[in-house]
């Protein structure tokens, strides 16, 4: 692609009017996947290369003084980089029952981020590598459980001492089991999710500004929908989370706690339907969030919290091949750090097609 910017008249004290900026871009991008199927198991392997090349060059259009030509060539020279990725991929999807699934992904890449001027530090390396298992098993009619354990590593290296400091790995490790439960008067779809985020600078002992931190986090969230009779039907939200953030010391793996965080959400609603496709619904909702130091030092600012119960009413359709639009709204009545109040309308329109 080569794209050319310019002006049509040169204007007083805009150098930027006199030039002809010309981008210049390559890309290149080589897929390739093996794929096995057998009667109870599917594995792919893939692999991809990408490349891009970026350059921008300047030409005078109109007259322009020699320093402000070299200083607009420069700052465009600035912008030229090239990007180079390497990736493979495998991916096992196994049923060794009717009722199990067991599925498996692994992917590495490689990105490379060059620049050729001596005033763009921005030069770096990316090794990344993420692993996911999930199994799931149909333990009868309207059951099945499952959970997730996935791992990622990503380790970025910035190349120009400008911005070095800022190497670092980041590990995450995440666990998620749930429960679904689906009958002709209930359906609950509960799930627990544990995550663990580690972020290691490579260079604090020597006296970086950036530190290591670790964030851990919990939560819950369930929906559930209960039929109350042929026309009613509750539904209902809920979510749970909290979390640290923590100073984090690697080699000894330990850590200081600085902040911790509270948050959660319930809401309901009954819904009557007037025909096939349209019901209407009214309830209420329920949300905290609540900041508070756990650490020995205490920053400034490092409480806070909002609080809001909201009255909230939907209006929805459903078309008859399974699409829904939703249209929902409902007026908070906030609470902000304790002694603040202020009230918030809110429109919510939501929209899912069945292809």
């Amino acid at each position: 692609a080569l794209i050319d910017r310019r002006f049509g008249a040169p204007a007083e004290g805009a150098p930027i009017t006199s030039i002809n900026r010309r981008l210049s871009e390559l890309v290149i991008d080589l897929t390739a996947e093996l794929l096995w199927t057998l009667p109870s198991a599917m594995l792919s392997v893939g692999g991809a290369l990408y490349r891009r090349d970026e350059q921008n060059g300047v030409a005078e259009r109109f007259s322009i003084e020699t320093s402000a030509l070299a200083a607009l060539r420069s700052q465009e020279n600035q912008r030229d980089n090239a990007t180079r990725r390497s990736r493979a991929s495998a991916r096992l999807l196994w049923t060794p029952t009717p009722s199990d699934t067991i599925e498996a992904d692994v992917t590495s890449w490689l990105l490379q981020y060059d620049t050729p001027s001596d005033l763009n530090p921005d030069d770096r390396d990316e090794l990344s590598a993420i692993a996911a298992l999930r199994v799931a098993r149909r333990v009868g009619n309207g059951l099945s459980v499952g959970a997730t354990l996935a791992g990622q590593q990503v380790h970025l290296v910035f190349l120009k001492a400008e911005r070095s400091a800022l190497n670092n790995y980041n590990r995450v490790i995440r666990l998620a089991p749930y429960l679904h439960v689906t009958t002709s008067m209930l359906t609950m779809r509960p799930q627990l999710e544990v995550l663990a985020n580690y972020t290691v600078y490579d260079f604090e002992s020597n006296g970086a500004t950036a530190r290591s931190f670790s964030f851990r986090q919990i939560s819950w969230r369930d929906s559930i929908r209960v039929r109350l009779s042929q026309t009613l039907h509750a539904e209902g939200q809920m979510l749970f989370r909290y979390s640290e953030r923590a100073t984090l010391f690697w080699q000894q793996f330990a850590e200081a706690p600085e902040t911790g965080q509270r948050e959660w959400l319930a809401k309901i609603l009954i819904f009557s339907t007037a025909s096939p496709q349209w019901s209407v619904g009214a309830g209420i909702r329920r949300y905290e969030l609540a900041q508070e130091p756990i650490g020995s030092i205490v920053a400034p600012g490092a409480s806070s919290s909002l609080r809001f119960w909201a009255p909230e009413v939907a209006l929805r359709y459903a078309s008859r091949n399974g699409s829904t639009l939703t249209m929902s709204g409902w007026f908070e009545f906030q609470e902000v750090n304790v002694t603040g109040r202020r009230d918030l309308p809110n429109l919510l329109l939501t929209t899912r097609v069945l292809l």
